[in-house]
This record gives C-alpha cells, structure tokens and sequence, in this order.
C-alpha cells in the first residue's frame, strides 16, 4: 500500500474525511435549493415581463389616444371645410353636395370605427397580461416551501387540528 493510501485509510478511520451516503446527501440539498431557486427566478422573470408589457402596452395606447385625437380634430376641421366649400360653390349640383356630405360621414365613422378596434385590441392584450400575472402570483403564493423532514413524522397534534378545521368548515357550509 503506498503512503498516500494509508492516509486516507487513517484519517477516514478518525472520522475526519466524509463517507460517500454524507456527501451525496449534501449533494442533494444543494440540488433541491438550486432547483428552488431557479423556479422562484423563473416565475419573477415572468411577473416582470409582464409588468414591463403592460407598461410598454399602456404607453402605446396612449400615444395612439392622443395621436388618433389630433387626427380627429384635423378632420373635424377639414370637413367643416369642405362641407362649407361645398356647399357655397354654384357650380356643384345638389346631388354631388350630398356626395360629399355623405362622404365625410362615412369618414368620421371610419375612424370612429378604427378606434373602437384598436381600443379593443389593446384591451384584450391588457386582459392577457394582467391574466399572466395573477396566474404567476397566485402560482408564486401557493408554493410550499420545501420543509427539511429529515425522514421523521409530522406531530399528530397538528394533523388532528387541521382535520377538525376541515370538518368545522364543512359543517359551516352546509348550514
């Protein structure tokens, strides 16, 4: 045997180098907290996706709001416009001043229309965001964490007060 292997014979005689069952458990508990970890940062990695959406989502809408008010308001004072241009030229039959007339409401509600749509859009993306959220929060807040047992039993006292609470609960429900 050389020198190097009746050291570690030594010394593991004398308790002072672990035995493989203590590594392989501290192993595994450093396995379960980096894997505990990962989920905790998985789900706060998504909570703040979609905080930052929505954020990115309402700044977008309300550049749309004020850009489509502007637009209105430019309309709005173009048709005035022509409605008066047309209705002042001598030239142009009654007929075509109802053309045109009819023309400028069709375009107000076009984009009355677009609006409601766009409106609806940004809802829904709003609606699916805030969703992801609350699933992500709710999934966050149920987790147990994960309790060191080290193989031993739950008292029984604690089991016996959360069966009561349960039966208590039921009987209150039903009445």
């Amino acid at each position: 045997m050389t020198e190097r292997k009746k050291h570690k014979e030594a010394a593991k005689a004398k308790g002072y180098m672990p035995d493989l069952e203590s590594i392989n458990r501290k192993a595994e508990d450093i396995r379960g907290k980096i894997k505990e970890q990962a989920e905790k940062t998985k789900d706060q990695t998504i909570l703040k996706s979609a905080e930052l959406s929505m954020a990115m989502v309402d700044f977008q809408k309300a550049t749309f709001d004020s850009t489509l008010t502007v637009i209105g308001e430019l309309q709005s004072h173009t048709d005035k416009i022509i409605d008066n241009m047309a209705a002042k030229s001598g030239w142009l039959p009654k007929e075509g001043k109802q053309l045109v007339h009819e023309w400028l409401k069709m375009a107000q509600a076009g984009r009355r229309e677009y609006q409601r749509t766009v409106d609806k859009s940004f809802d829904l993306i709003l609606d699916f965001f805030e969703r992801m959220q609350k699933e992500h929060t709710v999934h966050t807040a149920h987790k147990a964490p994960a309790h060191k047992t080290n193989g031993k039993a739950a008292p029984k006292a604690k089991k016996k007060a959360a069966a009561k609470k349960k039966v208590a609960l039921k009987k209150r429900v039903a009445a």
